[in-house]
């Protein structure tokens, strides 16, 4: 297989895009919304928080959570704010969506409200759709969505992703930092600018 690292024609990305989004329900409500991006406060853009903490030599907190239904996510995420003392807020997205298994990840959700429980390890986001995901609350810190490195492609059918985590970070915590508290590391993403709203 020949990778070449170039844009692809706008029609092709137009084409394959629409693809995507047929996959499941909640695509047809998909609208890039270029303006509410640019419109985003950059003290909310995780690529410059990255780059500020680098700049200045410091560790970040940003753990890793999702559950499954949406007012249990937004409690985790005001928790993990307020109590968890957490520099970026998280959004893990749960195994089922990362493997484009929509139906099942569905299922998660309704058998997590019926037992009152998570029954999925993350946070369904295709299947709440961009409507659900905008219900959370902007923390005063960042929040970051995504399915992070060893995700699968959409558009390639049958790569599951690889699994791998090489593009995760584990510093060790400075003597005395109040992070040395939690046993939590930052994670930076594997691709330069990789954030989302």
């Amino acid at each position: 297989m020949d990778i070449q690292n170039k844009r692809i024609p706008d029609d092709e990305f137009a084409r394959l895009r629409q693809e995507v989004l047929t996959q499941w329900p909640t695509g047809k409500d998909v609208d890039l919304q270029v303006d509410y991006h640019k419109k985003m406060p950059e003290s909310r853009i995780f690529s410059k928080k990255l780059v500020a903490a680098k700049n200045a030599r410091k560790t970040l907190v940003q753990p890793r959570a999702g559950v499954p239904v949406i007012e249990e996510h937004i409690k985790l995420m005001q928790y993990l704010e307020k109590e968890g003392e957490a520099d970026l807020l998280p959004t893990t997205i749960d195994s089922y969506t990362r493997q484009n298994r929509y139906e099942e990840a569905e299922n998660g959700i309704k058998e997590s409200i019926r037992l009152g429980r998570a029954m999925l390890n993350g946070f369904p986001a295709v299947n709440h759709g961009v409507a659900g995901c905008r219900r959370f609350p902007l923390p005063r810190r960042f929040r970051r969505t995504g399915c992070g490195p060893g995700a699968p492609d959409p558009l390639r059918p049958g790569n599951r992703g690889s699994g791998d985590r090489s593009g995760s970070l584990r510093p060790k915590d400075p003597p005395g930092d109040r992070r040395s508290r939690f046993p939590r590391y930052p994670s930076v993403p594997a691709a330069p600018g990789w954030h989302g709203g």
